[in-house]
C-alpha cells in the first residue's frame, strides 16, 4: 500500500467515524430488529445490537415471548422512550 492509498483509507475512516457521531446526534425516528431475552411483568429486555436494552412499552394487541424477534421504534433518537412495534414472525 503506498503513501496515496493509505492517506485515502485515513480520509475514509476519518469521515466514517464523523458521520457515525453526527448519525447518533440527529433527532429522527430509528427502526430497528430485536430479540426479547427477558419479561418481567410488563417490562421486556430487548438485545439490540449486543446491548441489552429494557422497554415497558409496546402496540396493543401483540403476544411477545421470550426469543421473539420484534421491530422496535426509537422515537427522535431517544433510546429512553423506545416501544415495540411489532413482531417478525
Amino acid at each position: 500500500m503506498n503513501k496515496y492509498e493509505r492517506a485515502l483509507k485515513q480520509l475514509i475512516l476519518g469521515t466514517q467515524g464523523y458521520v457515525d457521531k453526527k448519525m447518533e446526534s440527529l433527532a429522527f425516528d430509528i427502526t430497528v430488529d430485536g430479540k426479547i431475552t427477558n419479561i418481567s411483568g410488563t417490562t421486556y429486555s430487548i438485545l439490540i445490537n449486543k446491548v441489552t436494552h429494557t422497554c415497558n412499552r409496546k402496540l396493543s394487541n401483540i403476544t411477545i415471548n421470550i426469543g421473539d424477534v420484534v421491530v422496535v421504534r426509537v422515537p427522535r433518537g431517544n433510546w429512553n422512550r423506545i416501544f415495540i412495534e411489532g413482531k417478525i414472525g
